[in-house]
C-alpha cells in the first residue's frame, strides 16, 4: 500500500473512532505526502476532520522531536 493510501486510511479510520465528535482536529507537520492533493481529497469527504499544519521549521511544536533528539 502506497504511502498516500496509508495516509488516507489513517484519515478515515480517525474518522470511524470518533462518531460522537463534531470536529476532529488532526495535526499534521510538513511532510510532503500531508499536503498532497490526494489526502486533501480524503479530508474534503471527511468534514469532521480539520488538518492544522504546523509551521514549516517548528520542532518544539512537534512532540517526537523531542524523543528524537535524545538519540542525536
Amino acid at each position: 500500500m502506497s504511502e498516500l493510501r496509508q495516509v488516507g486510511a489513517f484519515l478515515r479510520q480517525i474518522d470511524q473512532a470518533y462518531p460522537q465528535s463534531e470536529k476532529i482536529y488532526v495535526i499534521m507537520d510538513n511532510w510532503s505526502i500531508h499536503q498532497h492533493q490526494e489526502i486533501k481529497a480524503v479530508l474534503d469527504t471527511l468534514p469532521r476532520l480539520e488538518g492544522v499544519w504546523l509551521p514549516t521549521y517548528a520542532p518544539w511544536l512537534n512532540p517526537i522531536e523531542k524523543l528524537w533528539r535524545k538519540f542525536c
